[in-house]
């Protein structure tokens, strides 16, 4: 798993690499770089997580979501200073669906 920049002719310019078992679902430009959206996925559940990262495609933060069950983080955008992040999770049965907002 790796993000990374590129220049107008094609060539790679930067490079973040994540660990194997993240999954990025949305990636958005924000006005002091960029906010990743998606899960950890350890043993047999997953956990929603956002990372911040510059422009240089350097870590700022990190925010993982505690869970039990298969959980994702479906959209993180910025307003101003503030992070919304969006995301949900499915009980094994597949029988409950919750909608979660955190913002830091």
């Amino acid at each position: 798993n790796r993000v990374f920049s590129m220049t107008h002719q094609g060539e790679i310019a930067r490079e973040l690499f994540l660990d194997s078992n993240v999954r990025i679902a949305r990636l958005r430009e924000t006005s002091f770089g960029y906010a990743l959206a998606g899960y950890i996925q350890e043993n047999n559940s997953t956990s929603p997580v956002v990372f911040l990262i510059n422009n240089d495609l350097e870590l700022i933060d990190e925010k993982v979501f505690q869970a039990s069950s298969h959980a994702e983080m479906s959209d993180a955008f910025n307003m101003g200073d503030r992070i919304f992040c969006v995301g949900h999770f499915r009980h094994a049965q597949g029988t409950s669906t919750k909608m979660f907002l955190e913002i830091f």
